[in-house]
């Protein structure tokens, strides 16, 4: 059996705020003709390489903001955020 990529189990890459990685997780589901799909639901995590620091995050702009709360002051210096 194939293994599985980083997208299929952790989401898609957005953007990296120091870091942490923020990838967006979306569900699919069928249109009501059944043909197509279509998105139905999209999350938003944190990420510090494969481990999951915090989920649930509805927005990219929320996301960004809890990662720049868990990176402290001093991180923040560093990467001039």
């Amino acid at each position: 059996m194939a293994t599985k990529s980083t997208a299929t189990t952790h989401g898609n890459y957005i953007c990296k705020v120091g870091f942490y990685d923020i990838r967006q997780k979306t569900t699919q589901r069928k249109t009501k003709n059944g043909l197509k799909t279509e998105t139905a639901n999209s999350e938003f995590v944190i990420l510090h390489g494969k481990k999951l620091i915090k989920n649930g995050f509805k927005t990219k702009l929320a996301a960004i903001e809890g990662a720049k709360e868990l990176l402290g002051e001093k991180f923040k210096e560093v990467y001039s955020l």
